[in-house]
């Protein structure tokens, strides 16, 4: 039986932590939403991640310290994709101590 392919918002997806998990995440057909403040290494990544899978794969500018950014990213995610399955820690954390 296949696994279910999901959908996974990474932050600061443009280094370290967040673009391996991006990248294993992709291999295995997973789509990814991310974001991060540098144009050029979200650019590389994207270029990667099409290499790793045929997914349209979101990359977003986003600083996850402004409200507006943020919010913006999740009406486009909402708008383009509905939901997501799986989020990253660091997100979680925000929006519990946001919204808690």
């Amino acid at each position: 039986m296949a696994a279910t392919k999901k959908t996974v918002l990474i932050t600061g997806v443009t280094r370290g932590i967040g673009r391996a998990l991006a990248l294993e995440f992709a291999k295995h057909g997973h789509l990814i939403i991310g974001c991060g403040r540098d144009k050029t290494n979200l650019d590389s990544l994207q270029l990667q991640l099409s290499n790793a899978s045929p997914q349209s794969h979101l990359l977003f500018i986003a600083d996850v310290k402004s409200d507006d950014s943020v919010r913006q990213m999740a009406h486009t995610v909402r708008d383009k994709l509905g939901s997501l399955d799986i989020i990253d820690m660091f997100v979680l954390q925000c929006f519990f101590l946001h919204f808690g």
